[in-house]
């Protein structure tokens, strides 16, 4: 089981700051960034990067309710069409012994 962490007001403040100075990901990228950060607030790199990731889906989902863009690549879902098939026939070999 996953505990949650708890981080001090200091801690707060330091993250939002290096997610407003580009720690915004998760990514190789941010590497360098998340573990200064890390080692600045006395957490786990893991503790980090996991605050990083929610962080961003926290701004993704409240910039999509506002309809705005998020900044850097968007996470919207691809277009999907889905149909309906009907009346498939299987040979009766495929058919599932457990239908009536």
């Amino acid at each position: 089981m996953n505990l949650r962490s708890v981080f001090t007001v200091e801690q707060q403040r330091i993250l939002q700051r290096y997610y407003e100075n580009g720690m915004t990901n998760q990514s190789k990228n941010c590497f360098q960034l998340i573990l200064q950060c890390a080692q600045e607030t006395k957490l786990d790199f893991s503790v980090v990067r996991t605050w990083v990731g929610n962080k961003r889906r926290k701004m993704s989902s409240k910039n999509s309710e506002s309809g705005t863009a998020t900044t850097g690549t968007s996470l919207s879902a691809p277009d999907i069409t889905v149909r309906n098939v009907v009346n498939i026939t299987r040979p009766s070999s495929q058919q599932s012994s457990w239908t009536s």
